[in-house]
């Protein structure tokens, strides 16, 4: 019996193809077998890399790839796993991966919430989430990503002293994220205030942010610990 898409939970994006050009399909083609990694490989991502060892990162939703290849680009001794669901945006970051020769990136294709649950628990030094779809209409909040339950999971996979960063630009997501992540007891806003942060000193503002002028809303929380210690990460 076909399964009844009504008794799913809600994804927080919807399909769609989009446009991939003949350069983006070339690199799906050629540099996934460089690159990509299936979710089930999730659970032991770190054997992925050359130096197994090393702080581990995770961007979800990294759109074209552009601050996820700036970081790893920076930070040549530390791993990044991005996870993305559309194809034109996987291609883009294919193709500059290749051409800044990085071998400590690893790229998943899928849904977010059903590739995180796959991680080991306490593995990540880092999460970044750079402006979830804010589903705007009342009728699609239950669309949003970043919900209790997901967040609690974010919490889970990653190391004490980890952080979690989010930035959006819709000011009631932000200040909803911020609500369901203050019920999490092993999550510490990083805020002095308790709600926004300044932008972190490895964020740039993409072209479209730049020309769009609108107010960033800069979330860091970091994972408590019982002696309250940092790990290495970005700050």
């Amino acid at each position: 019996m076909a399964s009844d898409d009504r008794t799913q939970p809600p994804r927080s994006f919807a399909f769609r193809s989009g446009r991939i050009t003949a350069a983006q399909r070339r690199a799906l083609d050629t540099l996934w077998c460089y690159y990509g990694a299936q979710p089930a490989e999730l659970a032991t991502i770190q054997t992925l890399f050359a130096n197994p060892q090393a702080p581990l990162s995770l961007e979800i939703g990294f759109g074209n790839g552009e601050n996820l290849v700036r970081l790893a680009a920076a930070k040549p001794d530390e791993n990044f796993i991005g996870i993305e669901v559309y194809p034109p945006g996987i291609g883009h970051t294919l193709r500059h991966c290749k051409q800044q020769n990085l071998n400590n990136v690893r790229i998943v294709r899928g849904d977010a919430v059903d590739a995180v649950a796959l991680i080991a628990a306490e593995c990540l030094t880092t999460v970044i989430v750079l402006f979830p779809d804010p589903w705007p209409k009342r009728r699609h909040h239950k669309r949003r990503l970043l919900k209790k339950d997901f967040i609690l999971q974010l919490a889970q996979k990653l190391r004490p002293g980890g952080r979690l960063y989010i930035a959006s630009d819709c000011e009631d997501y932000a200040k909803e994220i911020i609500a369901q992540a203050g019920t999490i007891r092993t999550l510490c806003n990083e805020a002095s205030d308790g709600l926004f942060c300044s932008a972190p000193a490895w964020y740039h503002a993409s072209k479209f942010e730049r020309h769009a002028d609108r107010r960033i809303f800069h979330i860091r929380y970091r994972r408590q610990t019982h002696k309250h210690t940092l790990i290495k990460g970005f700050s």
